[in-house]
């Protein structure tokens, strides 16, 4: 629940901020967008990992069932089960480390996020790094990033 009180705290602060209009204000408040989607992604990956483990779980000893011996055709829930495919260990470092990924996670794999999302946060993520590590903003255009990424957020609270 703290994680859900971080996001909706960055959002209002992002939405003072971008209220306010001046451009430091509105480098700041894409920052703190940016960070509240990846709060939101990451949360949202790590309690799908959680439930994957039990999946594969599951896979392993059906699997290792099987190989036991012939048996009987599996129900279809649990041949689905073991046509499965859990993410490697690699996939997994990937999708902690990179906004990309997670990105490609939650519109794919994860089907949190609608696909015409994928290239947007993708984006705003880029445009954020520039605003962060390089304190370079395009002041025609940050207003307008700040409150997309804001109705993204919004979005993804709500889902």
């Amino acid at each position: 629940m703290q994680h859900l009180s971080f996001v909706l705290f960055q959002l209002d602060e992002a939405r003072r901020y971008i209220q306010d209009g001046r451009s430091q204000h509105l480098r700041i408040a894409l920052v703190l967008l940016d960070n509240a989607a990846e709060i939101q992604m990451d949360r949202r990956i790590k309690d799908d990992l959680i439930h994957d483990g039990f999946k594969e779980q599951l896979r392993n000893s059906l699997l290792q069932t099987a190989a036991q011996g012939p048996t009987t055709p599996l129900p279809q829930i649990l041949q689905e089960i073991v046509d499965w495919v859990p993410l490697t260990r690699s996939e997994k470092l990937k999708l902690d480390r990179n906004y990309d990924e997670k990105i490609a996670y939650m519109v794919g794999r994860g089907g949190h996020l609608i696909a015409s999302l994928f290239v947007p946060l993708k984006h705003l993520h880029k445009y954020r790094n520039e605003a962060y590590h390089r304190a370079k903003i395009r002041p025609a255009t940050i207003r307008t990033a700040a409150l997309i990424l804001l109705e993204i957020n919004c979005q993804m609270v709500l889902d």
